[in-house]
């Protein structure tokens, strides 16, 4: 098969497994719309290896979610990850839990946002966090979170 040619969609559910873990069973009717995290906000369509994140309102094909979750832009880099991903899935590597990580993180502060009443007097604020891993990096999500602080 020739590099243009690659078949993301025959990818689909083994590099969305990676990604999100398991599937939500109560929401989804496979294979044309599997649904993940806890409200179902993520569906993906297994046959043609398109999904949408009502959430965050994006989506694409499984060459965009590979970018967007993982933060990798190169599109060799991405195949190996999509193949990895499949030699993983077919040797039966278990999956993630429903859109959570197995690893251990630490919250940190990534901003304050605090928002003023008419008198200039803050009202309220609003923290931004990142989760750190243990290993130092950061867990990224569709908006792209800083991978450095």
């Amino acid at each position: 098969m020739m590099p243009d040619e690659f078949d993301w969609a025959a990818h689909a559910e083994a590099v969305v497994a990676d990604i999100f873990g398991e599937p939500n069973a109560e929401m989804s009717r496979p294979p044309d719309d599997v649904r993940f995290c806890t409200h179902g906000s993520v569906t993906v369509n297994y046959t043609t290896g398109q999904w949408y994140d009502f959430e965050n309102e994006r989506g694409g094909g499984i060459k965009e979610l590979i970018h967007l979750y993982k933060g990798i832009d190169d599109r060799d880099a991405a195949i190996a990850y999509a193949e990895e991903c499949q030699q993983n899935f077919e040797n039966g590597e278990k999956r993630r839990s429903n859109g959570k990580d197995d690893e251990p993180y630490q919250q940190v502060v990534e901003a304050t946002y605090p928002y003023c009443d008419t008198s200039g007097q803050v009202a309220f604020e609003v923290v931004r966090f990142a989760f750190k891993r243990i290993d130092g990096s950061y867990v990224t999500d569709a908006r792209q979170a800083q991978e450095d602080l």
